[in-house]
């Protein structure tokens, strides 16, 4: 190992280690095909941005969002 020949301590090879392992297990995880909470879902934030959501919180149905949008001359999905 490159860190041993150099002579590198002991504590910066399990460092280097650790943050591999935590990227490959971010890695790994991203490519899961898990859903995005709310917070991160670009969608739903531009449905809540523009009032498009009803009074719990859910996104209207495509129909009257689309309709909507025209009305106000928006973008349609």
């Amino acid at each position: 190992m490159l860190l041993q020949k150099i002579g590198a301590p002991t504590f910066l090879w399990y460092s280097f280690g650790a943050a591999g392992l935590l990227a490959l297990i971010i890695g790994v995880v991203y490519l899961l095909p898990l859903p995005l909470p709310r917070f991160a879902d670009p969608h739903y934030q531009y449905l809540k941005r523009h009032g498009l959501l009803d009074a719990t919180g859910r996104p209207l149905p495509d129909e009257v969002i689309n309709r909507i949008l025209a009305e106000r001359g928006g973008d349609t999905f």
